[in-house]
Order: C-alpha cells, then sequence, then structure tokens
C-alpha cells in the first residue's frame, strides 16, 4: 500500500515545530532573577577535612553559655524591690549585692528580738544573784544549828550540874529535918538549907527550860537550813563538789538562748532581703527596677540572670546517628552564624550522660520530632572571640 506523503513527514514536522515553538514561549514568560549573594554566609567545612570522607568529622549545632550556665537569681521573701544595684553587663564578686527588697518589718521584727532577749537576759541574771542570796540563808542556819547544839550541851551540862547540886542540898536537907533533937542546928540554918534546895530545884527548871528553847531553835534552824537548800537547789544543785545550774536557772538559760535563736532568725530574715552576688561573675541579664514587687518560688521569672563568662562554654548537640562517631580527643572549632570565616578553637570539658531530644530543629525534612541528641561541652580558648553567652554557632568535630 501507498504512503501518504503528508502523514508520513508533514505532520511530524508540524510537531517539531510546534514543540520548539512552546519552548520558546516558556523560555520568555520565565522571571528575570540575577543572582544574588547570601545573606548570611552558610558553615563550610573546615579546609583540613575538604577532601575526607564524613567519617573525619561531625558537624553539629551549638549554643554559647557561662562556664558556671546560667543561673537565675532570685528572691527568698516576697516584697516590694527598693534598690538596685547593679545593671546588665556589670562584673561582680561573690557576696556584691544586687539589689535589695523593703526592710521596715524586718527592722522592727529585730527591735522586738532584741526587747525580748534582754528581757530574758535581765531574768537570767536576777536568777543568778538569788544564789549569794540563797548560799547566805544556808549557811546562817547552819551557823544557827551548831549555836543550839551548843547551847543544847551547855544546858544539858547545866543540868547535870544543878541536878547534883539539887540531891546534895536536898540530902543536907533531910538531914537537917532528920535530927531529934533541934537544937543541932538553928532556925536559920535550917532555913538557909531549905532556901537552897529551892533554889537548886529553880536553877534545874531553868537550865530544863533553857534546854527546851535551844532544843526548839535547833529544829527551827533545821527547818530554815532544809528550805534554804531546797530553794538553793533550784537555782544551783551541789553533787559531788561540783556545782551545776538548777531547774530555774537552766530555764532562764534556756529563756536567753531561745531569745537569742529569735533574733538571729530575725536577723537572717533581714539578710534574705538583700540580694547578694553567689559567686564572681557577669550579670547576663536584669529584670528588677525598684517599686516592682518580687515573688519568690521556683515558677516565678528570675530576676536576674548571672554567669561565669571566663571561660565561655559552648554545648554543642550532636545528633545521635553522629554519637557512634564522637571522640573527646577530637578537635574542635565554633564560627559564628553568619561569620564562617571566624573560627575558634575550644577544648573538650565534659559530656552529658544523659541522651535528651532535640530542641533546635532546622525544619528540614529529614529531621524528625523524636530526634535525640547527645550535649558536649567545650570550652573556647581564645580569650578574644566575640561571642555572647546564648549564641548559636557552627561546631566541627574532627578527628586529629
Amino acid at each position: 500500500m501507498k504512503k501518504i506523503p503528508f502523514l508520513s513527514f508533514i505532520l511530524p514536522t508540524i510537531g517539531v515545530l510546534a514543540l520548539v515553538f512552546g519552548s520558546y514561549l516558556v523560555a520568555q514568560g520565565q522571571p528575570d532573577r540575577p543572582s544574588e549573594d547570601p545573606t548570611i554566609n552558610p558553615p563550610t567545612v573546615p579546609g583540613e577535612f575538604a577532601n575526607k570522607s564524613s567519617s573525619s568529622f561531625i558537624g553539629a549545632i551549638g549554643v554559647t553559655e557561662p562556664s558556671t550556665e546560667e543561673v537565675s537569681i532570685g528572691v527568698n521573701r516576697n516584697g516590694i524591690i527598693t534598690d538596685v544595684l547593679v545593671k546588665a553587663g556589670d562584673a561582680v564578686s561573690k557576696g556584691d549585692l544586687l539589689f535589695s527588697q523593703d526592710p521596715r518589718a524586718a527592722k522592727a521584727t529585730i527591735g522586738i528580738r532584741q526587747s525580748e532577749l534582754e528581757f530574758a537576759r535581765n531574768q537570767l541574771e536576777s536568777a543568778l544573784a538569788e544564789i549569794p542570796v540563797l548560799e547566805a540563808r544556808v549557811k546562817a542556819a547552819e551557823t544557827q544549828i551548831q549555836a543550839s547544839k551548843s547551847a543544847i550541851g551547855s544546858a544539858e551540862a547545866e543540868i547535870e550540874r544543878f541536878k547534883a547540886e539539887l540531891a546534895d542540898r536536898n540530902n543536907r536537907f533531910q538531914i537537917s529535918e532528920s535530927l531529934r533533937d533541934s537544937r543541932a542546928l538553928s532556925k536559920e540554918q535550917r532555913d538557909e538549907r531549905r532556901f537552897a534546895v529551892a533554889k537548886a530545884r529553880a536553877d534545874v527548871e531553868s537550865a530544863t527550860s533553857r534546854l527546851k528553847e535551844a532544843e526548839s531553835r535547833l529544829a527551827t534552824s533545821e527547818a530554815q537550813l532544809v528550805e534554804a537548800q531546797a530553794q538553793l537547789e533550784l537555782y544551783q544543785m551541789i553533787r559531788s563538789d561540783q556545782t551545776a545550774d538548777g531547774p530555774i536557772i537552766k530555764s532562764r538559760r534556756s529563756e536567753v538562748s531561745q531569745a537569742e535563736a529569735n533574733l538571729a532568725l530575725a536577723e537572717v530574715e533581714l539578710e534574705y532581703l538583700n540580694v547578694s552576688a553567689p559567686f564572681d561573675g557577669s550579670i547576663l541579664q536584669l529584670r528588677a527596677r525598684p517599686g516592682e514587687f518580687a515573688q519568690s518560688g521556683g515558677n516565678t521569672t528570675s530576676l536576674a540572670i548571672m554567669g561565669r563568662l571566663d571561660p565561655l562554654h559552648v554545648r554543642v548537640q550532636i545528633d545521635e546517628v553522629d554519637i557512634p562517631k564522637f571522640e573527646s580527643r577530637m578537635t574542635a572549632w565554633a564560627s559564628p552564624r553568619g561569620a564562617a570565616g571566624q573560627r575558634y578553637e575550644m577544648n573538650y570539658v565534659r559530656t552529658e550522660p544523659l541522651i535528651i531530644p532535640k530542641r533546635n530543629l532546622a525544619g528540614n525534612t529529614s529531621e524528625l520530632v523524636d530526634t535525640r541528641i547527645m550535649e558536649v561541652i567545650y570550652a573556647v580558648n581564645d580569650e578574644a572571640a566575640s561571642l555572647l553567652a546564648g549564641q548559636q554557632v557552627d561546631v566541627y568535630l574532627g578527628k586529629p
């Protein structure tokens, strides 16, 4: 069968021309896009590893931080801030006052505690002053007892002597009364012997009375001694020739100690209102303002952030797929974002033992939300490095 020239030659030619014309129209319709330099220089692999395999180095993201990490400074007590003595960027030493709160209530409490302490000390001094008085009473009672015992001995001796005299005079009187011849003794002699018996009897009765009085004084003195010793025991106890505080002195000393502790606590409460630097470092951020209400607690916004910037640390986030390649002896560089030409050498400090979820995601489709990282801490060697705390850097780790 004879082929038709139109179908075998002309129709394909028309198709090719249509394709060329369509391509031309598409090319003419494209917008004019002149080449531009990137606003931020992309990270570049260090020249040492440019011709090496990817197993020779690790690229990671890092964030600069103080060597002490960021320390949030808060307050111990709720209150109004009255004075702020620092500003962001200031270098401070440990113990330097940063800001303080209204101290009026704390100072008033200190005044009350001081008065309580003074009263307690006066009470203790009064109690201690009672000890010599009670000791004097004990000695006076002991002296009175000795005197009463001596008086008893004298009275008993007199009674014995007077009884002997009475017996003798009574015997002589009986003899005179038994004489049958009244002329043997005169009436005066008989009366004299009668009176001598009466006198001797009176002397015995008088000595007996003195004995009873001495015994009564002895009993009274012994009772006074027991009472004085009992009172003294309340202030001062004597055990094995050693003195110790009695219950009253112990109580007074305890009251003084309690008052001193209350005063010390009030002074600490006053110190709590003065917030000082916990270590040598720099003020990285300051939110405290005079007149603001500062609230204590872990969930409140920190009033200041401190940290030690010498040396500056970099917290490097190594992706979990690169963890097997990581070695602590790898050389490390850091480059600020947007300044790939600036590189600062770093020294290995430590590796955080806990693998955590990745916090900085670049938005690539290959990154998963459940990607995990290992954090490694490095110290920047270059003291002149133009890096700030909290700045993000590109990190390169290479095997030596």
